[in-house]
């Protein structure tokens, strides 16, 4: 699962101060371990040098009185045990009488008689071993003991240090989560911000904070991109509407010039037949040109914000009216539908757009239906005001049917009739520029219906 901006920032962070707590906090526990060991050494070293001297210089004494001094001394070790040899590793004296149960090894002894010096630890033992020369003779000797106070606080460091990784890594990842969604709050700002664009709101312009950091540099980029597109697109549209402005007068010439030529001359039935083929494309074509006027008009016109008021049953039985005086063999099936007695239908629209909107759908529907009926259904729920248009005849074989509302799209069930492919589009802009919705679904196989659900009137 691909990680998003502010999750990555969190785990490269998190990971890196992770790592380097962890190096930092095991360093300490190493250097104090070695800071515990070379003062408890330097603790035996000092030891055995005491006793070896009683034992070899103070006229060989007696056994009982080192036993003594090791009692009585102030850094009395814990677990002692003390060995010295001749130079032939021959045991000379043991202090505490734990020869039997000696941590070294005879590995220890031959090491310690190659180098003069011996430093190691097993178990939770230390062990030191001096070379030592009296007069002629010379002595080894070995000393070991446990530093139970330093392995205790070395062992406590070890629960603090580990204590302390855990919860400095946990707060260090909340805390960069925190921050990385704070500080990239202004991109998610701006993300939402672009996402609301479309050819209705071209004009409309991030803002532009103080800060002059890197998200205001994005924001006055964007700004300079939307201004080209902006005027880019008011260019191709005003392009647009004055050609199909221009395209009108000629075409409307040609048809009426058809319709006088056909009235006022005798004419055959092939040329007849043939000039009122040339008058319907004509028909189609001026069709084509209003559809590309009215579109123009619509993307270019801005958002209103206080829309009038307008009744969308009478929307509906106006424009059945107009549909049903120009096809004759077109029948209604019209019903109501609220959630209780008294609802009304209104809703803030501009009534000339919606009625070409409902006329492109009523139309649609009855060239496209196999028995020339459409059924309309008005309902109110809650907040909404839905409209469905329903005919029964051949489904399109668009995979998405949103496809259907995009200009010049056509399918396959439209093979046969006559029509330009910018209907539904333009239903769709205008339904947009009213913030309402509209859809394409088919209820049964061979059924289909378009709804327009808009927001209520408050």
């Amino acid at each position: 699962m691909a990680l998003n901006l502010k999750q990555r920032f969190t785990v490269a962070f998190s990971l890196l101060f992770s790592i380097v707590l962890g190096g930092v906090l095991i360093l300490v526990f190493a250097l104090y371990a070695k800071f515990r060991h070379e003062d408890f050494q330097s603790r035996l070293e000092d030891q055995l040098e005491t006793d070896v001297k009683l034992f070899v210089d103070v006229n060989k004494a007696d056994s009982s009185l080192v036993d003594l001094v090791e009692r009585d001394a102030i850094s009395h070790l814990v677990n002692e045990g003390i060995y010295i040899f001749n130079d032939n590793l021959k045991l000379q004296y043991t202090i505490n009488n734990r020869f039997p149960n000696a941590v070294w090894e005879p590995s220890d002894l031959v090491k310690l008689k190659q180098t003069g010096a011996l430093s190691k630890r097993k178990k939770r033992h230390d062990i030191y071993g001096m070379k030592y020369v009296s007069g002629n003779n010379v002595y080894y000797a070995i000393i070991e003991a446990e530093d139970i106070d330093g392995n205790e606080k070395l062992e406590y460091l070890k629960y603090i240090l580990f204590a302390s990784y855990v919860l400095g890594v946990i707060s260090v990842w909340l805390l960069s989560y925190y921050l990385s969604r704070q500080s990239l709050r202004p991109f998610d700002v701006l993300r939402r911000k672009i996402q609301n664009y479309s050819d209705q709101n071209l004009k409309t312009r991030l803002p532009i904070s103080k800060r002059k950091d890197e998200i205001d540099g994005f924001a006055t980029a964007f700004n300079l991109m939307m201004d080209r597109i902006d005027l880019a697109y008011s260019k191709q549209k005003e392009f647009t509407g004055n050609a199909s402005h221009e395209l009108r007068t000629p075409l409307t010439r040609i048809t009426a010039r058809i319709a006088n030529l056909r009235e006022e001359q005798k004419l055959s039935p092939e040329l007849d037949a043939e000039l009122l083929d040339i008058s319907e494309e004509a028909y189609q074509m001026a069709d084509m040109v209003s559809s590309l006027l009215l579109l123009s008009k619509i993307t270019n016109t801005e958002k209103i914000k206080s829309l009038p008021v307008i009744r969308v049953d009478e929307l509906l039985f106006y424009c059945m009216n107009e549909k049903g005086e120009l096809y004759e063999d077109l029948r209604f099936n019209f019903d109501i539908s609220s959630e209780a007695e008294g609802d009304n239908f209104e809703i803030n629209g501009d009534e000339s757009l919606l009625r070409i909107a409902v006329l492109n759908i009523i139309k649609n529907a009855y060239l496209y239906s196999d028995n020339k009926e459409v059924s309309i259904l008005l309902k109110r729920e809650k907040d909404r005001v839905i409209v469905e248009f329903t005919n029964s005849g051949k489904n399109p074989d668009i995979l998405d049917l949103n496809d259907l509302f995009r200009t010049f799209t056509r399918a396959e069930n439209s093979s046969g009739i006559s029509g330009t492919g910018i209907g539904l589009s333009i239903v769709k802009r205008v339904i947009d520029y009213h913030q309402g919705e509209a859809s394409f679904t088919i209820p049964y196989p061979s059924y289909n219906r378009i709804t327009l659900r808009f927001n209520a009137h408050k």
